[in-house]
């Protein structure tokens, strides 16, 4: 009887679908050998595509996969003076904004992607935000998960700390945000980055963005009472499956 009950469980429950990883390398404008790959989904025929672009430390609150799933081609790349790419370490500066936008001319030329949507995470805020606007390939919308507005909350070593305003100007994401030419999102889960998530709305509402949005709230707003996500993988994960269905609109 239980092995009966085992085996009707068992038959019931039915594997995840399959993800297919494509190894890529490309060079950047300067020369630099670059290493990235892209998760396709199972579906066929045509789907909108992402590039990540990677915080320092490399840990993302979300599982690629489960976006890949949901029928979104996933490419992600490892910026000059990281993992096996070459090159020296830029912090987000001109280097991986040009690594990022080679990413975005590879989606857009692919025959497969249909539209392209950037999703940040933490401090590649910076290189998304500057590689969108150094690209002519359009993009749908930049989804941002809790980067920093200002250069005080931007980590770097100590041997690497710099003060001259042109190495800002190319990094700090407030000043960065004028020049970008798509919607943003902003999803929000810490309160204690609320501050800088305000900074930034309140840049891009200056700037006049396309549209920009806070987790769930009405777009082109910034609330007084803002309702964050739950600081879970699954309502992180949820909220951007939620926001990347805008690519198939």
């Amino acid at each position: 009887m239980i092995r009966r009950l085992y085996k009707k469980i068992r038959g019931q429950s039915k594997p995840s679908p399959k993800v297919d990883c494509e190894s890529v390398s490309f060079a950047s404008t300067t020369g630099f050998h670059i290493e990235a790959s892209i998760l396709w989904p199972p579906q066929q025929g045509k789907v909108p595509g992402v590039v990540i672009a990677p915080t320092m430390n490399s840990n993302l609150p979300f599982a690629l996969e489960n976006i890949a799933r949901m029928g979104v081609a996933v490419m992600t790349f490892s910026p000059s003076g990281r993992g096996n790419s070459w090159g020296n370490e830029d912090y987000g500066g001109a280097e991986h904004q040009d690594n990022l936008g080679q990413c975005l001319r590879i989606l857009h030329d692919h025959a497969r992607i249909s539209s392209i949507a950037v999703i940040s995470c933490k401090d590649g805020l910076s290189m998304a935000i500057g590689g969108i606007s150094l690209s002519s390939v359009p993009v749908h919308f930049l989804l941002d998960f809790e980067g920093p507005a200002t250069k005080e909350q931007i980590y770097l070593p100590q041997s690497e700390r710099r003060l001259d305003d042109f190495f800002w100007s190319q990094r700090e994401p407030v000043q960065l945000i004028q020049r970008l030419t798509c919607g943003y999102i902003r999803l929000q889960a810490d309160i204690l980055d609320y501050r800088e998530c305000r900074l930034l709305l309140r840049a891009a509402h200056q700037t006049e963005l396309p549209w920009f949005q806070l987790n769930y709230h009405q777009r082109n707003t910034i609330p007084q009472e803002p309702k964050l996500l739950p600081n879970t993988t699954k309502d992180i994960e949820r909220a951007i499956q939620i926001k990347l269905k805008l690519l198939y609109s």
